[in-house]
C-alpha cells in the first residue's frame, strides 16, 4: 500500500486529501490567502485507461464511527482514508468503469460500491477483499443506500427499476418500480420504514418499505432532474435538490411541499441534512452553501472548490462536512456557522497532502 504523510493544522475550515508517496507530489492550484490546494492523485496503481489523469470525485461516504472516509470517481478506484491522520488505508481497484456510488454498512464492516460497469460489489472494509458481486443491473448503477439497521441495500441507476438486496449477504430480495428510467437518488428515513427515490423526470416517489401502503408520487416535484435526497435526522422532513437550481422541503408523510428556495444560480448536484433544520448543498457553481431549512435562509457559503461540488457527506454528529468535486479535490469542513456575509472559507484549513519520503 502506498505510504502517505500528512500536514495537520488545527483550527481549520477546509482540507484537500491527496496522493501517496509513490505518486508525484500534487500540483498546487492558484491558492487563496493562506490556502494550499491539492489535486487528487493520478491513478498509478489501478485499471483506469489514463493513469496520468487525476480522478473526478463523484461519491463520498463516512463510516458510522467517523474513522474512515471512502472516495470514488472516474478512475475506477475506491480509496479508504483515515479521518484521524489523513493517510490512505487502502486502494481498491473496484470496477471496470466509473465508480458512481459508495456506501458503508451501518456496522462499518462492509463497503458497497456501484458503477457504470452495471455491477454492485460488497467489500470487506478491513481487508479490502471482495465479498460479493451482484450483476443484476443492465445499466449503470448510480446510487446505493443501506437501511439504518443494515438489513437492506437499495440500488438505483439508469433503468426504471429499484433493486433491494439483503444488506448482509447481497442476496436479491425484490425489485420495485421507480418513477423514471434514469434514477439518481434514493434515501431511507431514520426509522427505516420509508424510502424516497427520484431521477431525471423530476418526479418524487415515497414508498412504504413494508409494502403496506401504496407509493405516493409527487408528479412535478422539480422541473428538471432530481440529483439528491436527504431525510432530516428526526425523519419529519425530506429535502430534494435538482438541476433546476431549487431545493424543496417536504412532509414525507403526506408528500406535501413545505418550503422551496433557490440554492444559488446553478444546478444543485449534492445535498444533505447535517443537523436538525440544517442543510448543505453543493452546486455547479463550485460553492457549498449551508441553509436554515426552517426558513430557507442561507447561513454560510464555503468556497475553495474550482469545479462542481458533486458529492457531500457528514459525520454522525453533524460537526464535519466532507465535499468532493470535479476539481479532483476532497475537502473537510468543520461546521462553523457564521453570518452569510462572511462567505469565504479560504483562510484557515487542514491540509492533508503527500510528500516524498
Amino acid at each position: 500500500m502506498p505510504r502517505t504523510s500528512s500536514i495537520l493544522t488545527r483550527g481549520i475550515l477546509a482540507a484537500a486529501l491527496c496522493a501517496a508517496a509513490t505518486m508525484p507530489v500534487c500540483a498546487q492550484q492558484s491558492p487563496g490567502p493562506g490556502e494550499r490546494q491539492f489535486a487528487a492523485p493520478p491513478t498509478a496503481d489501478a485499471g483506469a485507461d489514463d493513469k496520468s489523469k487525476s480522478p473526478v470525485i463523484t461519491s463520498l461516504a463516512i463510516s458510522a464511527d467517523g474513522k474512515l472516509l471512502a472516495t470514488a470517481g472516474d478512475d475506477q478506484v475506491v480509496r479508504l482514508w483515515s479521518m484521524t491522520d489523513g493517510k490512505v488505508r487502502n486502494v481498491i481497484a473496484a470496477h471496470r468503469d466509473w465508480v458512481r456510488t459508495v456506501a458503508f454498512s451501518p456496522d462499518g464492516t462492509t463497503l458497497a460500491t456501484g458503477g457504470d460497469d452495471h455491477l454492485v460489489k460488497l467489500w470487506d472494509v478491513e481487508t479490502g477483499k471482495l465479498k460479493k458481486e451482484m450483476a443484476d443491473a443492465t445499466r449503470p448503477v448510480y446510487c446505493l443506500k443501506y437501511s439504518p439497521d443494515g438489513s437492506q441495500l437499495v440500488s438505483v441507476g439508469f433503468e426504471p427499476g429499484m433493486r433491494v438486496y439483503d444488506g448482509r449477504d447481497g442476496k436479491l430480495l425484490r425489485n420495485a418500480g421507480c418513477p423514471c428510467s434514469d434514477m439518481r437518488a434514493v434515501a431511507f428515513n431514520p426509522n427505516g420504514n420509508q424510502l424516497a427515490c427520484a431521477g431525471r423526470n423530476g418526479k418524487l416517489r415515497l414508498m412504504d418499505v413494508a409494502g403496506v401502503s401504496p407509493p405516493k408520487d409527487v408528479l412535478q416535484a422539480h422541473l428538471r432532474r432530481i440529483r439528491a435526497l436527504s431525510f432530516a435526522p428526526d425523519g419529519t422532513l425530506l429535502a430534494s435538490a435538482s438541476e433546476d437550481g431549487r431545493v424543496k422541503i417536504w412532509d414525507p408523510t403526506e408528500g406535501k411541499e413545505v418550503r422551496e428556495f433557490r440554492a444559488g444560480a446553478s444546478k444543485v448536484l449534492s445535498l444533505l441534512f447535517y443537523a436538525p433544520n440544517r442543510l448543505a448543498t453543493g452546486g455547479s457553481d463550485n460553492v457549498i452553501r449551508l441553509w436554515d431549512a426552517s426558513t430557507g435562509e442561507q447561513i454560510r457559503a464555503l468556497t475553495g472548490h474550482t469545479g462542481s461540488v458533486s458529492a457531500l457527506a457528514c459525520d454522525a454528529a453533524g460537526t464535519m462536512i466532507v465535499s468532493g468535486g470535479f476539481d479532483t479535490t476532497i475537502r473537510v469542513w468543520p461546521v462553523i456557522e457564521h453570518p452569510k456575509s462572511d462567505a469565504t472559507a479560504n483562510n484557515r484549513q487542514l491540509e492533508i497532502g503527500a510528500q516524498r519520503n
